[in-house]
């Protein structure tokens, strides 16, 4: 859970979730599930300093990307196809939610596709 202010002051100022992984790797795809209908950037970096934005999922494409989970407990889904080199640092960026909601509920993140700099393949 992590509250990113309806306002979106922590999203305009950075502020994120950053996952390290154990080396860098080539990343073809994302996937996260979430709870509520919340906006985000994703964002990559070899060196855990300079972040490159990889996908923003905003108000303009919000629906073409979602995908309902459970309509009940407001569920979604993102799954994003995506080209990045040598990544060993991911952060992961969410606005307030569209309806004013605060906080994220933040089930899963799945990267998908990865080769190590050795070339080793690593499906998840």
């Amino acid at each position: 859970m992590w509250n990113p202010q309806a306002s979106s002051i922590a999203y305009n100022a950075g502020e994120g979730i950053v996952f390290t992984l154990d080396k860098a790797y080539d990343i073809k795809k994302f996937s996260l599930t979430f709870k509520r209908n919340h906006y985000y950037k994703i964002l990559v970096s070899e060196d855990g300093i300079n972040y490159t934005e990889l996908s923003n999922i905003n108000a303009e494409n919000a629906a073409s990307y979602y995908t309902v989970v459970d309509a009940a407990t407001e569920v979604v889904r993102c799954d994003l196809d995506v080209t990045a080199i040598n990544v060993k640092y991911i952060k992961l960026m969410f606005a307030g939610n569209v309806r004013g909601n605060d906080f994220v509920a933040l089930y899963d993140i799945a990267v998908f596709g990865i080769v190590d700099e050795e070339g080793e393949r690593n499906d998840g």
